[in-house]
């Protein structure tokens, strides 16, 4: 991506999603990175679980979004539209041989109650090409598209995104340990 188009997609971010004459019901959902499933350190197959142990490691560095209102509210067919594009930090560890890091993350919607609406998996294989131990990439092929429809006076505000890397129940104890300070 250029820096033009990155500068327009931040500029689109920072607008938001309110119009002059509907400042409050045009509001984007807000996204949310899940603190536990924020970072991925994936060991190569064994039991070692030291740093000479690490396949790769990644994180999310970033998210960026664009939500646009589509439709009519009088025609009762209003929805709210936002693509995102994860934008991922990885370095690959002492055990890589493959030079390349298959990451799996989760982008799911909810509700006001926290009842999850719908769910979708990502694959993205991030290349450490040449000797390159550490890679930041926007993952937007394919490009993520949520379209949320807002009936009853409904607003975008309404609904939440999470996004988290998909854990295995070892990573995501590794993941919990770090966070208070074990290892």
């Amino acid at each position: 991506m250029t820096k033009a188009a990155v500068v327009l997609v931040l500029l689109a971010v920072l607008a938001g999603c309110a119009s002059s004459k509907d400042d409050v019901r045009r509001t984007c959902p807000k996204i949310t990175v899940l603190g536990d499933a924020s970072r991925i350190t994936r060991f190569a197959p064994g039991l070692g679980r030291d740093l000479t142990d690490v396949d790769f490691e990644a994180q999310f560095a970033d998210v960026l979004m664009r939500c646009e209102y589509v439709g009519d509210r009088e025609d009762g067919d209003l929805a709210v539209v936002v693509a995102l594009a994860p934008v991922i930090a990885a370095s690959r560890g002492p055990a890589n041989k493959s030079q390349n890091a298959l990451l799996d993350y989760f982008v799911s919607v909810v509700d006001q109650g926290k009842n999850i609406l719908r769910k979708q998996h990502f694959s993205v294989d991030v290349p450490f090409t040449g000797n390159r131990s550490q890679v930041v990439l926007q993952d937007d092929t394919p490009p993520i598209s949520v379209n949320l429809p807002l009936p009853n006076n409904r607003h975008g505000s309404a609904y939440q995104i999470y996004l988290g890397f998909q854990l295995s129940e070892n990573e995501l104890d590794y993941n919990r340990r770090r966070t208070a300070g074990l290892r």
